[in-house]
């Protein structure tokens, strides 16, 4: 179960799981989510998010630790509890470069490409 989602998504997977349909949503966005003058876009294009990405496990193999370059991108502006673990907890591992976007929503991609694309390039 997505344990580490909130309520609104934990409640939106149970129900796919007990009426047996493959996904839910698609989601409503807020202006944290996607921009204004971005929502249109996104809206036309989003589909039904699949249920097994929150029902399956995955298998963890240790395989991370030898990564040797690791980057974390924060999205700030998108409230996330669980994101601001994952951030504290790679600030504290010297394995990992960490970058938080302040003005960015869910989708940086839209809302700050090139700082994003720089991130990306130099994380590569």
């Amino acid at each position: 179960m997505p344990d580490l989602s909130v309520e609104a998504v934990r409640k939106a997977v149970q129900s796919a799981v007990e009426t047996g349909t493959a996904g839910f949503g698609p989601p409503k966005f807020g202006v944290t989510a996607v921009a204004e003058r971005d929502q249109p876009f996104v809206k036309s294009k989003a589909t039904a998010h699949p249920v097994g990405t929150y029902v399956q496990p995955i298998k963890l193999s240790g395989a991370l630790e030898k990564v040797a370059k690791k980057t974390y991108i924060r999205l700030p502006k998108f409230p996330q509890p669980v994101f601001d673990k994952a951030l504290a907890d790679c600030k504290g591992n010297k394995s990992w470069s960490t970058f938080e976007l302040p003005d960015a929503g869910h989708m940086a991609m839209l809302d700050a490409p090139d700082r994003l694309s720089d991130l990306i390039l130099q994380a590569a």
